[in-house]
């Protein structure tokens, strides 16, 4: 309930700002917009999880050659998946499906528009079974998927095929169609970029996987300036913290002003008794912020990172204040953990007069070219140390990405302290994934913590392994280890902020704070696969034929799975009193049997 509660203030937010998605030349529309210009050629649909960068290609007939490698290669399978499916103006079509090429049920693999319909292309190893679905994504991000069972895909040894495909038509038979080399590269051609199974391999963080904005671009020279684009900010009708934010955006051009304006605003908001407005229209605002829908530019202004470590250093012990007060309501908290991922991080390191130096004594080394010093130190250091912003780890991605793709080109050296730079910005941004998240936290825990901690990253490693592969009783394994290990979490941080906490203390929360949100974003992904799992064996039509003395056990794993997601929604500080008696009536209908409850079973 609470969820729906909260969508329909976020829609409601979206609906006064009358920030419209336009999926070509322009992020929004008429409140603050950014048209960007594309030249011919460019694909306009907007592909998340592709290198996002603009360099120097090899020669064509190198790329031909590599191409035509990799499409004989043995044991290869090369395939081209075509959805003959019409969209609404802005709406776009991904694939989710069981193999790592298709994501693992966790990342959406964008297609891209051709006049044959939705078509991805994709490299897999032969012999191998998948399932998938199409999902299309709208404007708002709601997801709608395709009805019906999964789709299964079983490959030959090897060859180049396509295969068409109809929305909601998980039932029919998945025909290859054998291509032939030429054919299938022209497919390749037309769609604009290689096989997704290549941007996989690059391995780009979830903050960068998210990105919607500019791509990045090297330079030689400072040409930020010269990559802004024209803005508009219209505040007809608007009123109240709406009105402010934009207004304030006006000023706001580069990263650390932005944060001001959050905090500015959040603020005010105690104030004046707005905080419920204050923290969705934060939320929202740095959320387009961080995945680059609202850009940011240099300012002529010249700021270190620890300018905005510092606000948000401050932003944080605001949000905590909140979240530990009697009065603060469902939803406000429901908001706080969606700001809370978009704050920089805010240890030492970052507070320090001059903070991520590393990247300085990386432009200056001396077994790379002079041409290469020059884009690292323009694109990343100089942008990195006067006007830091989410596009710079965007860039330092694309840059990694570029020195890895031929190995031996670079000296290994030089690509290890590139590799650490990175590590270290993926850390200021809080941009890790789960599992560096839980191992930063593991000299703060106590022996009992230490041990959960253990227990959760070795079921998650063996469910990551394993991909779909996974029977119930491993997820509800893995729940179970996810369960204790949050509670752990959670119960340090019944505490609160303490007024006289040293900034180490605070700096340590924070990571507590996006641990304990990591893990309930993880518990999302469990339960979707238990979802999936029991729809499998045939859902509620199955489950209800079921309901007798002989097979009510049938019932005992999907009760499981309801109770686990329960008290998870309790953790997360939604009426974890009521959490806790939905809780422990469910455990009862488990323990004694349905039977024995049927006059408490009917009732719901």
């Amino acid at each position: 309930m609470g969820s729906i509660y909260l969508r329909s203030l976020h829609c409601q937010f979206l609906y006064r700002k009358q920030l419209t998605f336009r999926p070509n030349t322009t992020i929004f529309y008429p409140r603050i917009s950014f048209s960007f210009p594309f030249s011919p050629g460019i694909n306009r649909h907007f592909n998340p999880y592709k290198p996002l960068v603009f360099a120097v290609s090899a020669a064509l007939t190198i790329e031909e050659e590599k191409m035509r490698v990799k499409l004989s290669a043995p044991g290869k399978v090369c395939l081209n998946i075509c959805l003959d499916l019409q969209v609404k103006y802005g709406e776009h079509v991904v694939i989710l499906g069981s193999a790592k090429e298709l994501g693992s049920w966790k990342k959406q693999v964008p297609m891209s528009w051709s006049e044959r319909g939705w078509v991805c292309d994709f490299e897999f190893d032969g012999g191998q079974s998948a399932e998938f679905k199409f999902v299309i994504v709208g404007n708002d991000k709601t997801l709608v998927w395709e009805t019906g069972n999964n789709r299964i895909l079983k490959l030959p040894e090897g060859g180049s095929y396509v295969i068409v495909c109809h929305w909601n038509s998980t039932g029919e038979p998945v025909k290859l169609l054998p291509l032939g080399l030429e054919e299938y590269r022209d497919r390749v051609e037309d769609v604009g970029h290689k096989p997704t199974a290549d941007a996989s391999e690059l391995g780009t963080s979830p903050f960068v996987g998210q990105w919607q904005g500019r791509a990045a671009s090297f330079m030689q020279s400072n040409e930020h300036h010269d990559r802004e684009v024209e803005r508009k900010w219209d505040t007809t009708g608007l009123k109240g913290l709406a009105l402010k934010l934009v207004e304030e955006d006006k000023n706001a051009r580069n990263w650390w002003r932005k944060l001001e304006v959050v905090r500015e605003l959040i603020h005010e908001s105690l104030e004046i008794g707005e905080l419920l407005e204050a923290l969705i229209c934060s939320a929202v605002y740095l959320k387009w912020v961080n995945t680059g829908q609202i850009p940011c530019f240099e300012d002529g202004g010249h700021h270190r990172p620890n300018k905005h470590a510092e606000i948000s250093r401050d932003i944080f012990c605001e949000l905590e204040k909140i979240t530990c007060s009697k009065d603060t309501s469902p939803q406000e908290l429901l908001v706080i953990r969606k700001i809370h991922p978009c704050l920089p991080s805010f240890k030492a390191e970052f507070t320090a007069p001059v903070p991520l130096t590393r990247i300085r004594d990386i432009a200056h080394r001396n077994d790379i070219s002079h041409d290469l010093k020059q884009e690292i130190k323009h694109t990343i250091q100089n942008k990195l140390h006067r006007n830091a912003g989410p596009e710079d780890l965007v860039s330092t991605e694309a840059m990694l990405a570029r020195i890895t793709k031929n190995p031996g080109e670079y000296s290994e050296a030089f690509i290890e302290h590139f590799k650490i730079f990175h590590q270290e910005l993926k850390d200021f941004f809080n941009a890790g994934s789960l599992t560096e998240q839980l191992e930063s936290l593991r000299e703060s825990l106590d022996e009992r913590g230490v041990s959960a901690l253990a227990a959760f990253l070795e079921c998650k490693k063996s469910l990551d392994a394993a991909a779909e592969s996974n029977s119930v009783l491993d997820l509800i394994k893995t729940m179970l280890s996810l369960s204790a290990l949050r509670q752990v979490i959670v119960k340090g941080l019944e505490s609160g902020l303490k007024n006289d906490a040293s900034d180490a203390a605070i700096a340590m929360r924070q990571k507590w704070r996006l641990c304990e949100i990591g893990l309930e974003d993880f518990t999302f992904f469990l339960l979707s696969r238990l979802h999936n799992t029991h729809e499998a064996m045939g859902g509620t039509n199955w489950l209800a034929d079921h309901l007798d003395t002989k097979k009510a056990s049938s019932w005992n794993n999907p009760l499981r799975s309801l109770i686990l997601g329960v008290h998870q929604l309790g953790l997360s500080g939604w009426k974890p009193g009521e959490c806790a008696a939905i809780g422990s009536e469910l455990t009862a209908w488990q323990e004694k049997g349905l039977l024995d409850k049927e006059g408490t079973f009917l009732q719901c």
